[in-house]
């Protein structure tokens, strides 16, 4: 029941908008969490509860609403990677940041990664380069002097990452692209009596939950 109830307070804040119904941007920015690898032992990513973060930056670079996708968190070359590819999002428009820890981190450092960027609203004609280093070809002689990115995270992880990009990424215009609604397709489900007994998953789901609005406050008061 806690669950049910603010796990949609954090999600409600983040009106579903389909992929084809989303403005245009410089960036699809995909915030990693969702997803795991281990290649010793499986030759492909593992989808956790927040892999459909995945499959909704894909959806938003096949219905064309950005050039390019940035996976950005440790350890997202192997795990986020491999499954964008498998959704047909081609190697070239992936642009990995795979240094953050966290989401201040990934703010701070997909903020250099675009910044060093060179291309407009509208362009198409993105490369990687041999050094690994990144360019892209404007369509428009005219580029805009503040980048936009449609980030992409569970709808309940929106609200602390959408605070970290504005604090920690000012350079940048965040349209929030939330996906996962764990909570609220939860809720929309007719409740029974079992919904009163323990269950592991959602008591993971509230730990997740916890966390979130514990770092929300604790970086609107604490940090700066």
């Amino acid at each position: 029941m806690m669950y049910r109830w603010i796990g949609v307070a954090l999600e409600r804040e983040w009106p579903v908008v389909k992929a084809e119904d989303a403005p245009k941007a410089d960036a699809i920015v995909l915030l990693g969490g969702g997803m795991g690898a281990n290649r010793d032992v499986y030759p492909y990513a593992e989808m956790w509860n927040g892999a459909d973060r995945v499959w909704h930056a894909a959806r938003l670079y096949k219905a064309g609403k950005a050039p390019i996708v940035i996976p950005t968190g440790s350890g997202e070359r192997e795990s986020s990677v491999p499954l964008l590819l498998d959704f047909g999002v081609p190697e070239s428009a992936i642009v990995v940041e795979d240094k953050a820890r966290n989401t201040e981190e990934n703010a701070r450092f997909v903020e250099r990664m675009v910044g060093s960027l060179e291309f407009g609203v509208r362009s198409s004609e993105f490369r990687i380069q041999g050094d690994g280093s990144s360019t892209c070809q404007a369509s428009h002689s005219k580029l805009q002097t503040k980048k936009r990115i449609l980030l992409v995270t569970s709808a309940w992880h929106m609200r602390r990452s959408v605070l970290m990009y504005r604090r920690y990424a000012p350079s940048l215009e965040i349209i929030p692209a939330a996906a996962d609604y764990e909570a609220t397709v939860i809720m929309g489900r007719p409740f029974m009596f079992r919904d009163l007994w323990p269950d592991a998953n959602i008591l993971f789901c509230n730990s997740c939950i916890f966390k979130e609005l514990l770092g929300y406050w604790g970086y609107s008061l604490l940090r700066k």
